[in-house]
């Protein structure tokens, strides 16, 4: 996190994700924006970019070692533009799913705009998550099945910017306080 030298279960972790799901394509696309926001956030810094990218490139390339390898790519792309998924419900919009009475997705709209604002607060630039977050963002607008994934993954994301907006403004945080938040989130 924020340019640390990262631990090396990338790889293994992806291997097994790729052997028990097939979404494990998401995680290559988070990895593909993690990487675009290394490339700019440490552009000045090459030692740190390569260790980050090659850290990336490892744990893409260990989403392959399934049994179909980089098939299950075309697939995905040839699995939505399937006409079936139109009258499937997890795969409506979240908007549309809103637009339909369903109003718990605002939920989700919260947990965005709370990371949003405390970033802002706490003045926190870490590109390689923003876009991570931007992602998690569409995909869970895309796809209402998606908000299970999406919400509890930016749970850590939340309590990161948060602290940072605290630390900023020297705001004191009792246990208390945080138990509270952890229950509202």
């Amino acid at each position: 996190r924020d340019g640390g030298r990262l631990g090396w279960a990338l790889p293994l972790l992806m291997a097994i994700w790729a052997n028990v799901h097939g979404g494990f394509v998401v995680g290559d696309l988070i990895l593909a924006c993690f990487a675009v926001g290394v490339l700019f956030q440490y552009r000045y810094d090459r030692s740190l970019q390569r260790h980050l990218l090659l850290w990336v490139a490892l744990g893409a390339v260990a989403s392959l070692l399934n049994p179909n390898g980089a098939q299950v790519v075309g697939e995905l792309f040839t699995f939505y533009d399937s006409k079936m998924l139109a009258n499937v419900m997890e795969y409506q919009s979240s908007w549309d799913y809103f637009m339909a009475g369903n109003y718990s997705v605002s939920l989700l709209w919260c947990l965005l705009i709370l990371y949003g604002v405390g970033c802002c607060l706490g003045r926190r630039r870490y590109l390689p998550e923003i876009l991570v977050v931007l992602f998690l963002a569409w995909f869970s607008l895309a796809h209402v099945r998606n908000i299970g994934f999406v919400a509890p993954a930016m749970l850590p994301l939340i309590g990161k910017s948060m602290q940072c907006a605290f630390t900023r403004f020297r705001w004191k945080s009792c246990a208390f306080g945080s138990i509270v938040i952890l229950i509202c989130l």
